[in-house]
């Protein structure tokens, strides 16, 4: 199953590469950290953000609402990897993002908040992760 999804998502990433569809390949390359944090291929996640930050600043989309929402998963991959200084820093930028461009009720805030109280929970912060849930 594993190496199925793989293939899939590799597959996807070169038709996208080939019709120059950045947005499709945004998406694409999100989910894939997505697998490679679930496989725990930290190392590999880690080099597929750094592709992710340079498509986002190649398409100009720094300070928006895709930009915030890849550092969102880019954060969660740091974390999952263990980089949780690292990880609340992204998390901190991506606050920043969404409280400029979100209205107070957007999913993607609650997202956001529950993954930064994982974050405060495994940095031993409890009353900051019971924070973000509130």
């Amino acid at each position: 199953m594993e190496n199925e999804r793989e293939a899939k998502y590799i597959e996807e990433i070169k038709r996208c590469m080939a019709e120059g569809d950045n947005g499709s390949l945004l998406e694409v390359l999100n989910e894939y950290i997505g697998f490679m944090r679930e496989f725990e291929r930290f190392e590999e996640g880690y080099k597929l953000s750094e592709q992710i930050l340079n498509l986002l600043n190649e398409m100009g989309l720094k300070e928006t609402i895709p930009y915030a929402t890849s550092l969102l998963n880019i954060a969660t991959l740091l974390r999952a990897g263990g980089r949780l200084d690292d990880s609340l820093s992204l998390y901190k930028e991506v606050e920043e993002i969404y409280e400029k461009l979100l209205p107070k009720d957007a999913m993607l805030r609650a997202s956001f908040h529950n993954n930064r109280s994982l974050l405060y929970q495994e940095m031993g912060k409890l009353q900051e992760a019971t924070d973000e849930l509130n």
